[in-house]
């Protein structure tokens, strides 16, 4: 089973971690202020500059993490850039194919008289399946950065409902987590009367931000791992890391003794 504990270790452990954190809240810090300040042209331009840092990020740290390597966020902007779009390669064909799909059987649904929120809870449905779809094609893909196997129909399908029910429970684990973070500082800038429009309460969440997606990306690699099916090529390219995993093993003890 997936760890959020393991998560968050390897996200705050990882070289350079604080370089990296700093770095990444940086249009996160900026997207807020100008929200706050009513920025809105200003506030557009960052959040979509943060949006697509993130995607970049979360999709090279999945394949870092699955693949065994010593960082989660990288600071390489061809990594992101190449990340973002092949990223973007999987996900918009997905998402507009499943989103046609999703509004064509929300159609089609009789509304049953008699029982609360039905349509409501319908739509959920709909949209649930719809999301584990395209998420479960996004990780086919992320998990050994293939744009081909994100259109595994088959491996999209075989593991669409396993990844959904981990990110499920994951989202409130991740939830209490940054509860227990930021809570002593809204409450200490509270205390202090400072009002939490302020700079250093911005940045903090900033930050906060960028440690959610390292853990968020180690955590569907762990996912990944476990519950996508792998192929031929999977197996060969898990033995050759093995091996590889091995031979440093077998240094490191020669260098010991």
């Amino acid at each position: 089973m997936s760890s959020v504990l393991d998560a968050f270790y390897e996200a705050i452990m990882e070289k350079a971690a604080m370089l990296k954190i700093f770095v990444y809240a940086l249009p996160v810090f900026f997207a807020a202020t100008a929200y706050i300040g009513k920025q809105m042209p200003a506030f557009n331009f960052w959040k979509i500059v943060t949006a697509a840092i993130f995607l970049g990020a979360l999709t090279f740290g999945i394949y870092c993490v699955k693949h065994k390597k010593e960082t989660v966020l990288t600071l390489n902007p061809f990594e992101l850039v190449t990340s973002l779009l092949k990223a973007l390669v999987v996900i918009v064909p997905h998402t507009f194919v499943w989103y046609a799909v999703g509004s064509t059987a929300i159609k089609f649904i009789p509304t049953i008289e008699g029982i609360p929120h039905f349509d409501m809870i319908m739509q959920a449905i709909v949209w649930g399946i719809v999301g584990a779809i395209v998420l479960s094609a996004y990780m086919c893909f992320a998990a050994n950065m293939q744009v081909p196997q994100g259109f595994n129909i088959r491996k999209v399908f075989n593991s669409c409902v396993d990844i959904f029910v981990c990110v499920f429970f994951f989202i409130p684990q991740l939830l209490i987590a940054d509860a227990i973070l930021i809570f002593p500082i809204m409450y200490s800038f509270t205390y202090l009367d400072v009002p939490l429009t302020h700079w250093g309460f911005i940045w903090y969440c900033s930050m906060i931000s960028v440690i959610n997606l390292s853990v968020f990306a180690n955590y569907l690699a762990q996912t990944a791992y476990e519950h996508i099916q792998l192929d031929d090529e999977d197996y060969k390219d898990k033995y050759i890391i093995d091996e590889v995993q091995v031979e440093k093993g077998k240094d490191n003890l020669k260098k010991f003794f």
